[in-house]
């Protein structure tokens, strides 16, 4: 067995052993989905998105149901608001969006601000709540941002029968893309046994997730 298969392996059975441990918490739960994002292990329900997605919803509604009004704003916005004017003040461009409405001091800004805040509440209330719409939800259900279990547990490179040596070497000899692709494709060859204790879906999925840095 050479080196990176024989490190491969040992994450593997720390994995396995992490979502054991997590499964004896969620034996009621219908799971549909498997990831690793950066260097996490994550997991989605059928019943834990539906309270991510009843969440979202609720904030959606919280968030712009209301005309917001002077008085509700957070000393951050006030800070985030501030430091837009400051811009608008030393750019050409911002000078003119100054200008054309008449804006000379930073309450006047604010008031700018909130007008169109208001609008986009506005448009976004004509359009509807997008997390109701079944296509908006599909979109959403695969991406590990949205998970009720992301990062319940991390991968383990570390190993009282793995030197550093041999780690460094496994690094060297392949990107981490490359060394957790190959990881999900043993999760993948090897479903049953390693999610033996988990309630799958019929259509249960081990995802390969890509980010760009």
């Amino acid at each position: 067995m050479n080196q990176s298969n024989y490190t491969i392996e040992k994450v593997f059975k720390n994995a396995i052993n992490q979502i054991n441990e997590f499964t004896k918490h969620h034996k009621e739960e219908h799971f549909y989905a498997f990831a690793i994002d950066s260097g996490m292990l994550c997991l989605s329900s059928e019943e834990g998105f539906q309270k991510i997605v009843e969440q979202y919803s609720k904030d959606w509604l919280e968030s712009n149901k209301k005309a917001k009004s002077r008085e509700h704003l957070l000393d951050d916005e006030i800070e985030i608001i501030k430091d837009e004017y400051e811009f608008c003040k030393k750019s050409t461009i911002g000078k003119n969006q100054l200008d054309s409405n008449k804006i000379t001091n930073l309450e006047e800004y604010i008031e700018y601000w909130l007008k169109i805040e208001n609008k986009v509440r506005e448009r976004n209330l004509r359009k509807g709540n997008p997390y109701i719409n079944e296509e908006r939800i599909e979109a959403i259900k695969y991406n590990t941002g949205n998970w009720p279990y992301q990062g319940f547990g991390n991968l383990n490179f570390e190993s009282d029968e793995t030197s550093y040596e041999t780690k460094e070497k496994t690094f060297n000899y392949q990107s981490y893309r490359e060394f957790t692709d190959k990881l999900l494709d043993l999760f993948d060859k090897n479903k049953d046994m390693a999610f033996s204790q988990l309630k799958r879906t019929p259509d249960f999925k081990i995802i390969k997730t890509r980010h760009i840095y």
